[in-house]
Formats: C-alpha cells, structure tokens, sequence
C-alpha cells in the first residue's frame, strides 16, 4: 500500500529531503550552507534568525528573557568567548593593512594630475577627497558593522586613526615626491600641513566608525552606519575644502609665474 504524501507544506516534507530529516532529531539552518564553505570555515555569524529576531520589535525588547535569540545576547555571547589577544591581534592587522589601503587611495590624485581643466579640479576636490576618506577607514568599518565584538576599547579606533593618518600622508607624499618632482610646496606644507591634514580628518571619521561600535554595545541592536554620518561627512567636508584651497592657491601661483 502506497503512503499517501503528507499534507504538511514544510520544505523538508519533500521527497528527497526526507531522508534526511529522518537521520536527525534536528535541522540545523545553514549546515551544508554557504558557512561550511572551507574558507569560511571559523568565521562567525549572526545567524538569520538572531538578525530579524521579533524579540528585537521595539515594543518586545524589555521582555525578552536571558537566553531569548536577540543581537543583545547573542553579542553579549560573543563579545564574553573573544579574547583581548584576539581583539589586539585583529586591531594590529587593521593596522597593518592600511599602508596598501593608503596606497590605493593614493593613485587617484596621480590619475588626476594628468587630466586638465574641469575634469582635473573635479576629481583633486570633489572625487578624490570623498574616495580618499572612505578608503582610510573601510577596514574597521566593515569590521565595526559585521563583527563588533572584534573590538574592546575606543583606544584601539584611535591607534588606528593614528597609524592610517600618518601612513596615508607619507605614503601620499613619497608618490607626489617621486611622480611629480617639480610640484610645488614645501617641506612644512608637505610632511606638516598634509599629514595634519590626514590626522585630523581620519580622526574624525574614525570617531564615526568608534560611535557605531559603541551604540550597537549600548542599546544591543544591529550596528546602524547612519550614526556616523556625520562624522563622516565632516572629515570628506574638510578634505575637500582643503582641496578647493589648495587648487585655488595653485591657480594663482600660475598666474604669478606666468606675469
């Protein structure tokens, strides 16, 4: 006698599907996914269920049981198993990766340098500022948003925003120095104005990417990127009006040379 196919609509009731069901108590969500990838082998994340949890409804929230499936615990987890040696080993690669980072960055003000006109003034004050400032801190914003727990202090965004300053300025001025021997300014505009320039404005939007991390641990929800909105958009505001300043004064020193 045929078994008659059962009338419940869950996935795992099709055919080839229960079979497998039938070898455990309990299915897993994401086993023989994309997490079990070998590359992606120990990277740890927030599962679907924890990140659209209905305990995180804001009228839900303050009911929510310890061991309720919420981002609060389930950070309050992660940020309890990650180490201080973790969290300065993750801290001293970010560190490390900014050179490169810088470099990137770096190249737009080159392929500018070679265009002329409106094209040259759009990309030195406009394009490459905006570029420029995210480069310096996509690393530990990506790392601010999707593995918060990775950091421990607001001491370890500020060494950050220290060592991408000074590594984006120097690496910035060896190109122009090496690129451009001829382009104007001095020793103290260069390794003293520029290199301010560069601690200042990444120190701004580092303090972003630190208000993200320190929201998302105070009230226990997903990081939100509109938080440091406007530290970012400070910093690319105050690169830019350098730009524009600089552009400006080398506009007249052309001028000058040419009367």
């Amino acid at each position: 006698m045929s078994r008659k196919p059962s009338k419940d609509p869950d996935v795992f009731n099709e055919p080839h599907l229960r079979a497998r069901l039938a070898k455990s108590e309990s299915f897993t969500p994401g086993s023989d996914g994309v997490d079990d990838e070998p590359a992606l082998a120990g990277q740890v994340q927030p599962p679907a269920e924890i990140e659209h949890s209905v305990w995180d409804e804001r009228g839900l929230t303050a009911t929510a049981s310890a061991d309720a499936m919420t981002w609060r615990n389930h950070l309050a987890a992660r940020n309890q198993s990650t180490s201080a040696v973790e969290s300065w080993i993750v801290t001293l690669g970010t560190m490390l990766l900014t050179g490169p980072v810088a470099a990137l960055a770096s190249l737009l003000f080159f392929i500018s340098s070679g265009q002329r006109g409106l094209t040259s003034v759009t990309l030195m004050c406009i394009v490459s500022p905006l570029i420029q400032e995210m480069f310096k801190i996509m690393i530990p914003l990506w790392i601010a948003e999707k593995r918060p727990w990775l950091f421990k202090s607001w001491f370890q965004f500020f060494l950050i925003a220290l060592t991408t300053g000074t590594v984006f300025a120097v690496v910035n001025n060896v190109l122009v120095l090496w690129f451009l021997p001829d382009s104007t300014g001095t020793f103290v505009f260069k390794w003293i104005v520029v290199l301010g320039l560069h601690l200042v404005t990444t120190t701004i939007s580092m303090t972003g990417v630190e208000r993200i991390w320190r929201q998302t641990n105070a009230d226990g929800k997903p990081p939100r990127l509109e938080v440091g909105y406007g530290f970012f958009i400070t910093a690319i505001g105050i690169h830019m009006v350098f730009a524009i300043g600089y552009t400006v004064a080398l506009v007249f020193y052309e001028i000058n040379a040419w009367l």
